[in-house]
């Protein structure tokens, strides 16, 4: 699904994604408080947490019956805004804008557990992919606050460019990517030691981001230019190109929330202008199409099916292995073994997850998929001293390609 703050309905707008991401069926409209804008997803996708910033508080969703099932506030919690959360779902942490703090709830209880003093007018977190810090955009003071979730106390402040908003880390762990609201542009750290890489010309007043699955590409939203920046990710990052998103007038108060779907093909952009939310095809490089958002969009989060590669249809599935074995195979021809090995381990994970079924009602099929999988992933290991573009191990992933159309084949008979 997609969730989309409305911030004049007082309310989260749902919708089913079909058609592989280009079309949004509203499902539910779901009453929260006052002025809802940023959202974050529990890691295990059960629940869905809105900032509602004229109620002061925190609404949380559960995702399965689209109701909320109650309040985070404290008496001190005076405007909140981005919001993460602990990678076991156990605890909220909720940023103050205006308070210059971070508020730590339990997602069990409801009770505030504790208050973070941070920078001045945080406005968003994020958690490290180990889990092991939380970092905070500090506007005003152009610094992150380095969190330790077990202690919950800042044990860090990293200098950054003019006014840090939005942060996000790259898929294969190495980057760390903040947006650089009065720089207009997107500063790089490594994400292990949080040394300054590159700063990269983007768009106007950069605002959400999200990287494509294989670590190559950054989308950047640019609230006042109403385009998405196409950053392309090396050894020099630079901007390749940008994104018109066609619908709404051009205006200070237009596009600001950020979303992609799973396999990395589409993005859902909300716009103030015209209260919609808009989609674009990064295969075309364009706007597809827009559909009603509700009054005054905000935040957006693409909601993953629960319970993983198990939730998915079976065309989404496929599509979602083909997806990952093409990442494997692009990096490992690009001699990026690491990254070869973690898509790789990733699709037989998610392959033997997802296929329990299949392996029941056709065991000579899932056997064949199987066995031409694991030919692939053993040309993978071997490449590392093969040349670039290695004919075995491409002649490895379009057999592997081949024999997984059989679980298809299998569903329609």
């Amino acid at each position: 699904m997609l969730a989309v703050a409305a911030h004049d309905d007082n309310a989260v707008k749902l919708y089913n994604v079909l058609g592989g991401g280009v079309l949004l069926q509203a499902v539910a409209s779901v009453p929260v408080g006052k002025q809802p804008t940023e959202m974050c997803i529990a890691p295990n996708g059960k629940y869905l947490f809105v900032s509602n910033a004229g109620d002061k508080n925190v609404s949380m969703i559960d995702v399965d019956s689209k109701t909320v099932t109650g309040q985070l506030a404290d008496a001190d919690l005076q405007s909140p805004d981005g919001c993460a959360v602990s990678p076991d779902s156990k605890k909220l942490y909720s940023v103050d804008q205006a308070g210059n703090a971070i508020f730590v709830f339990s997602t069990g209880s409801k009770q505030m557990l504790r208050k973070i003093a941070v920078g001045k007018e945080p406005r968003r977190a994020i958690f490290s992919p180990d889990g092991s810090r939380i970092l905070v955009s500090n506007s005003h003071d152009d610094t992150l606050s380095v969190i330790d979730p077990s202690t919950d106390t800042v044990v860090k402040t990293i200098k950054t460019g003019n006014e840090p908003r939005d942060m996000t880390y790259s898929p294969d762990g190495k980057l760390l990517a903040v947006t650089l609201i009065n720089d207009d542009c997107v500063e790089l750290f490594k994400a292990d030691t949080l040394e300054v890489k590159q700063q990269v010309a983007a768009v106007r007043s950069p605002q959400h981001m999200e990287f494509s699955p294989d670590s190559q590409r950054l989308y950047v939203l640019g609230k006042i230019s109403d385009e998405v920046a196409v950053l392309r990710i090396g050894p020099l990052a630079r901007l390749m190109d940008t994104i018109p998103v066609t619908h709404g007038p051009l205006g200070v108060l237009n596009c600001w929330g950020l979303a992609m779907s799973a396999d990395g093909k589409f993005l859902y952009v909300s716009n103030f202008g015209d209260d919609a939310i808009s989609v674009i095809d990064l295969q075309l490089m364009k706007t597809f199409r827009a559909f009603p958002g509700g009054k005054m969009p905000y935040g957006v989060v693409f909601i993953k099916p629960s319970g993983g590669v198990t939730g998915m249809g079976l065309t989404a599935r496929l599509d979602r292995y083909r997806s990952l074995a093409k990442m494997a195979a692009d990096a490992a021809n690009k001699k990026d073994l690491v990254a070869a090995t973690k898509f790789s381990q990733t699709l037989e994970m998610e392959w033997d997850e997802g296929e329990q079924a299949l392996r029941r009602s056709s065991p000579d099929i899932w056997n064949q998929i199987d066995e031409a999988m694991d030919d692939f992933i053993h040309a993978i290991a071997r490449s590392g001293n093969a040349a670039p573009g290695d004919s075995a191990l491409n002649i490895a992933y379009e057999t592997f390609l081949k024999k997984l159309s059989l679980a298809a084949q299998s569903k329609s008979k």
